[in-house]
């Protein structure tokens, strides 16, 4: 009888040590991906804080490539991609600081934004903060994968605003 406790016991614990491993394993959110129709069927468009941009880092536009690995997540776009020359993000996964450059509206100069992405479970979440005439603006994103569509929900910091949802699926 404890034998067979014992092994019950080791079977238990290899069973949780394998769980938790699992659920501390980075999500995976490599691909080319496209974005769907928001929901109604409304054309996906890019008015101001409309279906183009949303104000966040990480910004597919109509379409993407992700590379990631065990540091970085890589966001290409093809040229013409929100108005600009198709400029690759680079996102640290540690927390640490990325530089980004955000495209200037209606053609101005583009601005520096500094952003900061963390793995929180099967999430990644990026927030960005840009001075705006001397004010920091602080957005948040949370990506996941979520029945095997690339979801992206951002909110973008300023009050009372209504968080977006982009939905990408993979090519």
């Amino acid at each position: 009888m404890r034998r067979i406790a014992a092994m019950l016991g080791a079977a238990a614990m290899v069973l949780l040590v394998s769980n938790t491993l699992l659920a501390q394993a980075k999500p995976d959110f490599s691909g080319k991906w496209t974005r769907e129709a928001p929901a109604g069927g409304a054309a996906a468009g890019g008015g101001r804080g409309g279906g183009g941009g949303g104000g966040g880092v990480f910004n597919c536009g109509q379409e993407c490539t992700i590379v990631q690995d065990a540091k970085t997540l890589t966001i290409k776009r093809p040229a013409g991609a929100q108005g600009a020359a198709p400029a690759d993000v680079v996102l640290m996964l540690d927390g640490s600081d990325s530089k980004i450059m955000m495209p200037g509206r209606q053609g101005g100069e583009p601005t520096a934004a500094v952003a900061k992405a963390k793995v929180e479970g099967s999430k990644i979440v990026v927030t960005r903060t840009l001075d705006m005439q001397g004010t920091a603006v602080t957005a948040t994103q949370t990506i996941s994968l979520e029945a095997g569509k690339l979801t992206i929900v951002t909110n973008s910091g300023r009050e009372g605003a209504t968080p977006q949802t982009r939905t990408y699926s993979k090519k």
